[in-house]
């Protein structure tokens, strides 16, 4: 079990504090007509970090609860970082889909991105962090 916590939480950790900023430098890059200042993007950063660690919390614990199963039944170390990676997906969409998903059209499309860099650091992390199959 102690394994499956360290692993996930460094997935988790990761994702929390890389994913505001990387969505900052991806908006400045394709968005260039619309630039932040300094003190907006630390706010936004700090802002979004404060709410991704209290919204992903169960996102966290159910993350936590496949990586434990999955490194003691699964016998493929691929096929457990293949399973993590749609488990960390859906669980990385789901609290934006609940709490943007009754937001305008507009409003869905522009919080796109953001889901998208929590994503990427979520499967970066879980093919990144050493993952140990527990043997029975």
């Amino acid at each position: 079990m102690k394994q499956a916590l360290i692993y996930n939480l460094k997935v988790w950790l990761t994702a929390v504090i890389t994913g505001p900023p990387l969505y900052l430098i991806v908006e400045e890059i394709v968005n260039k007509h619309n630039q932040t200042n300094l003190e907006g993007g630390i706010l936004f950063v700090l802002m979004s970090l404060f709410y991704g660690l209290a919204l992903s919390i169960p996102s966290y614990l159910l993350l936590l609860l496949s990586v434990y199963l999955s490194t003691r039944w699964l016998e493929s170390g691929l096929v457990t970082k293949l399973i993590l990676t749609v488990v960390g997906t859906s669980l990385t969409l789901i609290p934006f889909l609940l709490v943007f998903g009754h937001d305008d059209s507009i409003t869905r499309i522009e919080t796109i991105p953001w889901c998208f860099s929590y994503c990427v650091v979520i499967v970066i992390g879980i093919w990144l962090y050493k993952l140990a199959l527990v043997k029975q």
